[in-house]
Formats: C-alpha cells, structure tokens, sequence
C-alpha cells in the first residue's frame, strides 16, 4: 500500500507535466496575441486550424473593403494600415500586397488572402499537426493589430 502512496505523485506528474509545461508557455505569449487567438479560434478549443486562419481573412476582407466592392485596392489596405498603427511602411505594404495578390491583377480577393493565411498557417504549423496552439507561438515575434480598430467586424463568425 506504501509503495502505490509513494508512486502516485510521480505518476500524476508524468501525466500532467506536458499540459502544465504547455500552459505556461501559453503564459509567456503576449496579451494582444492571446486575444487575437482568441478572435481566430472561432470553436475555443484552444487550437487555430488552417480552416479558422481562412474565415478569420474573409471577415479581415470585409472590414478593409470600404466600398464593399468584393476586393481590396492598395488604396483601402494602405488606409487600414494605418488605421491599425502597422510598424511596417509603403514598402512593407507593397511586398506584403504583392505576396498576396497572386494574379497580378492589382487587387486582394477573398480567395486570394484566404490562401496567403493558409501558406502562414503551414509555416507556422511546425510539427504539421494541422493546428496551432498557444504554446506553440511561446517565442515567436508576432505582431498584432490595433484590435480595438477592427473589434466588431471581426469578432463574429
């Protein structure tokens, strides 16, 4: 009887020590990321899937399209940008505008972000388990948008 009483706080320890390590490198992610975790991990289950990384850029599009027309122009991503207080300048905006549209045509369209965050998704999926925890951004430098600038829009499903 002594032998199991003296086992079992090892016992819980190896079964519990991975979800503690993991909760506290949860803790060490910054509090804007945590949020828009949040805002991406539409089921809360703690883990943003690569489907969830696309709905979140189709409500994004619907918040920078400002004339509604179905597509985003340099012109209204430049205005969310800085509406958003983004570090990065016009170039940075010109590389990233570029990276995304892959046709060329001079316009983001949904299906083309929606792509582009599924291409981040895979490159931040780095044990390919086809989801992204918070532990798994412990360490990582993320920046994160102004989200009182887009919190309605962006909040919903």
């Amino acid at each position: 009887m002594r032998s199991i009483s003296l086992r079992l706080p090892w016992l819980l320890l190896a079964v519990l020590a991975p979800g503690i390590a993991q909760a506290q490198q949860a803790a060490s992610v910054p509090i804007p990321v945590r949020l828009l975790f949040a805002v991406i991990d539409q089921d809360a289950d703690g883990v943003v899937t690569a489907d969830e990384a696309a709905a979140f850029s189709a409500r994004l599009i619907q918040t920078v399209d400002s004339n509604r027309d179905g597509v985003v122009t340099r012109a209204e991503a430049e205005a969310m940008r800085q509406r958003l207080g983004s570090p990065g300048g016009p170039r940075d905006l010109d590389k990233a505008f570029r990276e995304i549209d892959s046709n060329g045509d001079g316009v983001v369209t949904e299906a083309e972000l929606a792509a582009a965050a599924r291409r981040n998704f895979a490159r931040m999926d780095l044990r390919g388990r086809g989801g992204i925890t918070l532990a798994d951004l412990a360490g990582r430098s993320i920046w994160v948008p102004n989200l009182g600038a887009l919190a309605g829009p962006l909040t919903g499903p």
